[in-house]
């Protein structure tokens, strides 16, 4: 499947049509991994960004896939009112520099097509707050859970950072969207001993893996219990690791409550 992008030529009044192929969305990825210099990697990845929202501004129904564009992830909407596509872009210094667009079905206005850039930091950067698009904190989403709530309604958002050569991040965050239909980070619905925060963000060696999940029949976020192999490591969490334990996010009446050594046995 392709869309039509218009091309100018200064020389002449004629204007020609160039298909936006996911062949031609890929070479800009192609291009990107192969570069060595980080800026000329930030400079293909600006022209990817025009192209992929042109097409994206003819696409207004989210029918178009993307499926061959194999550096691309896409997350809709359990609803289907939106969907991420994102991607990461790895530097020489180990650290990933992460790209999402947020596609929003209704409407045909540039606004429907929010750009989110961003690059971890120090975790007392991330934050506790709010954070509007321009602040996001990036990562790859895999999962949304939708939430209604008398309020706001809002999504769930569980999310990987792989972070630098010593350790990686999982998050979990919350996308909702204002009255002007702006998209907001961040929401104090995750309560740990009756304080509520509004996000979650846990910081582990590269060398482990640390698995979070949604559990829709406990209506849970179930997820590894991290800790340090020694007690004279602890704070220090690019030495983290799953300890064969499970702490747990319970849905009661719009907010997360966290319990901990949650059985995870088949019942």
């Amino acid at each position: 499947m392709y869309l039509m992008m218009t091309v100018v030529n200064p020389g002449f009044a004629r204007v020609e049509t160039q298909a936006v192929t996911d062949d031609s969305l890929q070479v800009y990825f192609d291009k990107i991994y192969r570069m060595a210099d980080d800026r000329q990697k930030m400079e293909i990845n600006r022209q990817l960004v025009s192209v992929l929202q042109q097409a994206l501004a003819e696409d207004t129904a989210l029918t178009r896939t993307f499926g061959d564009v194999r550096n691309m992830g896409s997350l809709v909407a359990p609803d289907s009112s939106f969907r991420i596509l994102q991607w990461n872009i790895p530097l020489n210094d180990g650290t990933h520099y992460y790209q999402s667009l947020i596609q929003k079905k209704t409407g045909i206005l540039p606004a429907d097509i929010v750009l989110l850039s961003g690059r971890s930091g120090p975790l007392n950067q991330a934050g506790n707050g709010m954070l509007t698009h321009d602040r996001w904190y990036g990562c790859l989403y895999y999962d949304m859970i939708t939430v209604q709530t008398d309020s706001v309604p809002y999504y769930v958002l569980l999310g990987t950072d792989m972070h630098d050569l010593f350790s990686s991040r999982k998050i979990i965050d919350v996308l909702w969207f204002d009255r002007q239909g702006n998209p907001v980070f961040g929401l104090p619905v995750f309560v740990e001993n009756e304080t509520p925060v509004c996000r979650m963000i846990f910081e582990y060696t590269a060398q482990a893996t640390m698995t979070i999940r949604y559990h829709p029949e406990r209506q849970m976020i179930i997820f590894d219990h991290l800790s340090p192999p020694d007690p004279s490591l602890t704070g220090q969490y690019r030495f983290y690791g799953p300890d064969f334990s499970y702490d747990g996010l319970m849905l009661r009446e719009g907010k997360w409550y966290l319990t901990e050594d949650v059985d995870v046995r088949n019942r």
